[in-house]
């Protein structure tokens, strides 16, 4: 009997032990989770949350973790994918520990573009505690949970515009931005989106991409900035403008501001329009001829007594004047302050409208003198007039931006402190080393995306050598038998007014028997592409093929035939 009461005693010692083992020391109990995160918190400025996790049981903690689910509407600082849930691996947890774990966290003022949906709980933060206590394989988890103070809009945004305008009419928007996060803000860019009326004619500052976005990069805490846009309307209707402001962190884009404004657009009595080449956003090159077409609509007017009368007048000096050719009776004059000035007057003009045109070149030259002498314009001032009533029009065409490139290949190159090797003029079967110089030459606007490339023909080898005097080298292309040269930027007048960005790789040719007696090819033509950062087209050049005739190296000069 005796046996029996030990026996029994026993198992409930061991039951209560396991009882407490199970859901009393390996639970809830000893675990603590706090949260330590900020009193305020504004959009788009980062603060850390700090996880402090403790360990008051009488057991070790093995290989635990911590998890992190945000509440939609923030976002994880240094993650590019747009999630809401981290894991964080905490390790072993010693009896009495405490171990605090930050996270970085940000708020942001509507879901960044690529993100349907930033799934979180709703209005609080969630930690989770997962680990296995020494002598058991089982898992234990706590939950614990942290309501963040409501989100203040530390950074400010005001759009603003005139409430109505007519079509036609140049208006101005203005978009004011202040950093009041309490910290310096990096990354940051500007976008706005405009309705399918607007025309963008010019801005404050040029565009970084397109015509509506600008990157401002870094703003000083407690410092403002503001954006002038200048553009018109082609219909009437209500024109909504949406702005917002966003922040790069790691490879995505997060709004931390956003604004808006609309503009009622009413239909004006007497409006002025044009194009170029038929095209409302061409974009001009040197030694074009642009084609303007002005056209006029009438709004409730009666047939004008005095006729009605179409003025274009002429206001940049890279117009090649010589060139005007007025059509639909056109006439060439001088407007206010002597610029040039075509007019068309119509005794009987149709009040359904019409319209009118000339065509004029570019000249071939920027005219660059200075270093601020970049992104030009072609402006051209528009009027019509019906009697009293008058409709006006500022139309502008950008003009593209040009990088040259020239090849020129030695033999006797000491300069360059590269020294070929072989003979000259050169021998079938015998090998004779060239340098090629790549230099560039950039006038009217940055460029970025630079890509210089041309091949290199059977019987050539690019050896390895060489020198360049900025960031970047050409390298060799062994799949598509190419030297490729790529830069990231280039700044107007580089090369014109500074020094030119210049090259130089050593390539070995070997003239086979079908060469003799003539010039051996040792490099194909060169081509150039690059992204124009003022008109965002891209410009492309080219430099003829080198051959051994070298008719840039004086002492080689004409001793190119094969022997």
């Amino acid at each position: 009997m005796k046996g029996f009461w030990g026996w029994t005693l026993g198992v409930v010692i061991a039951g209560c032990a396991a009882y407490y083992f199970l859901f009393l020391g390996g639970s809830s109990a000893g675990v603590q989770i706090v949260f330590k995160g900020p009193e305020k918190i504004a959009y788009g400025a980062p603060f850390e949350l700090v996880i402090g996790v403790g360990n008051s049981s009488a057991a070790v903690w093995r290989g635990a973790s911590l998890s992190l689910s945000l509440p939609a509407g923030f976002v994880f600082a240094n993650d590019s994918l747009g999630t809401s849930f981290m894991v964080k691996q905490v390790g072993d947890v010693g009896v009495g520990s405490f171990i605090e774990i930050p996270f970085t966290v940000m708020a942001v003022a509507e879901l960044p573009d690529g993100v349907d949906a930033i799934v979180g709980p709703v209005d609080s933060f969630q930690a989770q505690l997962s680990y296995v206590q020494a002598g058991s394989s089982a898992v234990f988890e706590k939950t614990e949970e942290w309501v963040p103070p409501v989100v203040a809009s530390g950074f400010e945004l005001a759009v603003t515009a005139p409430e109505k305008a007519a079509s036609g009419e140049q208006i101005e928007i203005t978009i004011a931005y202040a950093n009041k996060t309490g910290e310096d803000l990096d990354g940051l860019a500007v976008k706005i989106t405009y309705p399918s009326s607007f025309v963008f004619a010019s801005a404050s500052t040029d565009p970084d991409s397109g015509n509506n976005v600008w990157n401002i990069g870094g703003l000083k805490k407690g410092s403002a900035d503001s954006l002038a846009i200048k553009g018109r309307f082609t219909a009437a209707g209500s024109a909504p403008f949406t702005v917002s402001v966003v922040r790069s962190t790691g490879s995505a884009k997060y709004p931390i501001a956003t604004g808006s404004t609309s503009v009622e657009v009413e239909a004006a009595p007497l409006v002025v329009l044009a194009d170029v080449n038929d095209q409302p956003d061409y974009v001009a090159h040197l030694g074009d001829t642009l084609s303007y077409t002005l056209s006029y609509t009438m709004d409730g007017l009666k047939a004008p007594r005095g006729g009605l009368t179409m003025t274009a007048d002429l206001l940049s000096p890279l117009f090649d004047i010589a060139t005007v050719v007025p059509v639909d009776g056109g006439t060439v004059g001088r407007g206010a302050g002597g610029a040039p000035r075509i007019t068309w007057y119509m005794a009987k003009p149709d009040t359904e409208g019409g319209s009118v045109g000339f065509s004029i070149k570019v000249k071939n030259d920027y005219g660059i003198r200075r270093l601020g002498d970049r992104n030009f314009i072609l402006k051209m001032h528009g009027e019509v007039k019906a009697d009293t009533t008058v409709g006006t029009l500022d139309y502008e065409t950008k003009l593209a931006g040009q990088t040259d490139v020239s090849s020129r290949g030695y033999f006797r190159d000491a300069a360059s402190g590269i020294v070929n090797k072989g003979m000259v003029p050169p021998k079938v079967g015998n090998l004779t080393e060239y340098t090629v110089h790549w230099k560039l030459t950039n006038y009217a606007t940055d460029v970025r995306g630079v890509t210089v490339r041309a091949k290199v023909p059977q019987g050539v080898t690019f050896t390895g050598a060489v020198k360049s005097n900025v960031d970047g080298k050409p390298v060799y292309d062994l799949a598509t038998r190419e030297v490729v040269w790529r830069l990231d930027r280039i700044s107007a007048t580089t090369g014109l007014l500074g020094t030119a960005p210049e090259a130089v790789f050593q390539l070995s040719s070997v003239p086979t028997a079908d060469m003799k007696g003539k010039n051996a090819p040792l490099l194909g033509v060169t081509d150039l592409s690059a992204t124009d950062d003022f008109t965002g087209i891209v410009i492309h050049s080219s430099a003829p093929e080198v051959t051994t005739a070298l008719p840039d190296d004086a002492t080689a000069a004409g001793q190119g035939i094969v022997q």
